[in-house]
């Protein structure tokens, strides 16, 4: 008899136990560059029994999204070399990719022969899987929190990524797009058949590489190691009208009807975004026309709007110089400058070196130099030395961003930890002060 109560006793913890562990995360694995999808998902991605099991890269994202996938899922991708052209293996989608509703990672990396950044500076990745659709849709569109999309290539869509909610008491949060190529070929690099820019026939997106629209806070797009950070170039070649659209790299962007969420709190750090028909970032608050946003003067930067029109940093010298570096005399690039914003706060200012500098006089940043840690003082103001490992050479441009790390009053509704700014005024190397 107590043999059997000690039996009974340990079946219903176990029930009990099973109630309590939720359902396991599921992994779909991509292995077609078709473009069928499910419209009644069963939790099995076999889109063509007809043909073996044939899952694509639609019915994943649609098996992921269903009641019983309730996630984190995993979208891998094994697509036979038969479906791919020296290497890569385009999808192309005749429209709309479905809308990324449950958290879900989409890992390109998963594909034999891909692999991730290890260079601090530059970019040694190699990607296997291209993304491309309609220039007049939309790519990945993500109202998911807690999803990653990573080692993709993602071009020729309206814009290429766009991350929002249509809820704005409820943002989408935890997103990161870390070591992506957004708008470039396999090699990371804009394709232009015809020569002549913004034509129409360039690879890249048509509005935006990335947009964070109103609703989507506390995002990532790139990070803090080699892997994370993404290529976004060749964007906004679609002719658009530049008072409507920015036509950027990265659009983050505050809609004034989607109140009270201002799209904050979005951390842009250390990608490569250069040669996009506009700003490389655009903090765009839709009441004002697109372009650069003029610093605020602190000690109190009170800017409502994305991330809250964080104020960028002002280079005021990029000069080269030598110094000894592991018992080498080397050249380097001294960069100075200031920068002016919430008192009592820490940030990290980034900086990069670009060929050129953007047509509005600003940024892009082509080339990720590192980064630095920045405190202001009690009147927001501070101060910036910071030495490049290799010289940015004479006649190129040095820019910087300003991210907020850590706040001195955390509940302050003008600023948020992750803010970033947009690029710096660009100053050439070497030696004058900027203007």
């Amino acid at each position: 008899m107590k043999r059997r109560a000690v039996l009974l006793l340990a079946v219903m913890t176990a029930a009990l136990i099973m109630v309590a562990i939720p359902a396991w995360a599921t992994t779909f694995t991509v292995n077609s560059t078709a473009d069928t999808g499910d419209a009644t998902p069963d939790g099995i991605c076999d889109s063509d029994p007809a043909a073996g099991v044939v899952c694509t890269l639609r019915e994943a994202i649609q098996e992921a999204n269903a009641p019983m996938n309730p996630g984190p899922d995993t979208i891998n991708f094994a697509i036979p070399d038969t479906d791919c052209s020296a290497g890569v293996c385009t999808i192309n989608s005749s429209s709309e990719l479905p809308l990324i509703t449950d958290p879900v990672i989409i890992d390109g990396y998963s594909q034999p022969g891909a692999s991730a950044n290890t260079l601090a500076v530059g970019n040694d990745a190699v990607l296997k899987i291209e993304l491309s659709g309609p220039d007049a849709l939309n790519g990945l569109k993500i109202e998911a929190d807690n999803s990653t999309v990573q080692g993709l290539i993602i071009s020729n869509w309206e814009n290429g990524i766009w991350n929002f909610s249509d809820d704005p008491l409820d943002p989408v949060t935890n997103v990161r797009i870390e070591g992506n190529f957004i708008g470039t070929d396999a090699t990371g690099t804009v394709t232009d058949p015809d020569g002549n820019p913004n034509s129409g026939d360039e690879l890249g997106n048509g509005l935006n590489g990335v947009l964070i629209r109103t609703g989507a806070a506390n995002n990532t797009i790139g990070g803090t190691t080699a892997a994370a950070g993404n290529i976004i170039s060749g964007n906004g070649n679609s002719g658009s009208d530049p008072s409507l659209n920015t036509l950027s790299g990265v659009e983050v962007q505050f809609d004034l009807n989607d109140l009270p969420s201002k799209a904050t709190g979005n951390r842009i750090l250390s990608n490569s975004i250069y040669d996009n028909v506009k700003l490389g970032i655009d903090l765009y608050n839709t009441n004002n026309p697109p372009g650069v946003t003029d610093n605020d003067i602190a000690p109190l930067d009170t800017d409502d709007g994305p991330n809250h029109l964080q104020n960028f940093p002002v280079i005021k010298t990029a000069k080269l110089t030598t110094r000894r570096i592991g018992g080498h005399r080397r050249k380097v690039t001294i960069i100075k400058g200031t920068l002016n914003s919430n008192a009592d706060t820490t940030f990290i200012v980034q900086f990069f070196g670009s060929p050129e500098a953007d047509p509005s006089g600003f940024g892009e940043g082509k080339k990720f130099l590192g980064q630095k840690s920045v405190n202001t003082n009690n009147d927001g103001d501070a101060t910036f030395t910071f030495q490049t490992r290799k010289k940015v050479p004479k006649g190129q441009f040095v820019t910087a961003t300003a991210t907020v790390t850590a706040t001195a009053s955390p509940t302050a509704t003008d600023q948020s930890v992750g803010d970033t700014s947009e690029f710096s005024k660009a100053c050439m190397v070497p030696g004058v002060p900027c203007p």
